[in-house]
């Protein structure tokens, strides 16, 4: 039973860092636009 936990718990925590990292991303975009748009 602690062993399916286990892995679960590994997977929640891979999930939530792919999401962070894809949070991150989408954020690095945007800014980016507002930042190319205003150097102009």
């Amino acid at each position: 039973m602690s062993y399916y936990l286990l892995e679960a718990a590994h997977k929640g925590s891979f999930l939530l860092t792919i999401n962070y990292l894809g949070i991150k991303l989408f954020l690095v975009k945007k800014y980016w636009k507002i930042f190319v748009l205003y150097r102009k």
